[in-house]
C-alpha cells in the first residue's frame, strides 16, 4: 500500500521533530484505520535504526498484522534482543 498525503505529512512531522535535540512529544489522531500506527511505526523504525529505544504502544493484533506484513528489517527492528 502506499502512504497518503496526510500519513506523509505526519510522518516527516515525526521524524523532523526526531532530528532535532531536544525530546519529541506527539499526539497522533485520526479515525479508525487511518494509518496512526503506521505513521507510529515509522517514527519507532526511526528511532530503532539510529540507535535509539522506543515503544509502540497498540492493540494486540495491530502490531502482529504489521509484523505479518512488512520486510524483515522492520520486524527485526521491533523484536526483542537476545
Amino acid at each position: 500500500f502506499t502512504l497518503t498525503g496526510a500519513q506523509k505529512r505526519a510522518a516527516h512531522d515525526c521524524l523532523r521533530d526526531m532530528s532535532r535535540h531536544i525530546p519529541m512529544n506527539r499526539l497522533v489522531q485520526g479515525d479508525v484505520g487511518s494509518g496512526k500506527t503506521m505513521v507510529a511505526a515509522a517514527a519507532v523504525y526511526n528511532a530503532c535504526t539510529n540507535g535509539a529505544q522506543a515503544a509502540l504502544m497498540a492493540p494486540t493484533e495491530v502490531p502482529q498484522t504489521i509484523s505479518n506484513s512488512t520486510p524483515s528489517s522492520v520486524s527485526a527492528c521491533h523484536t526483542p534482543a537476545s
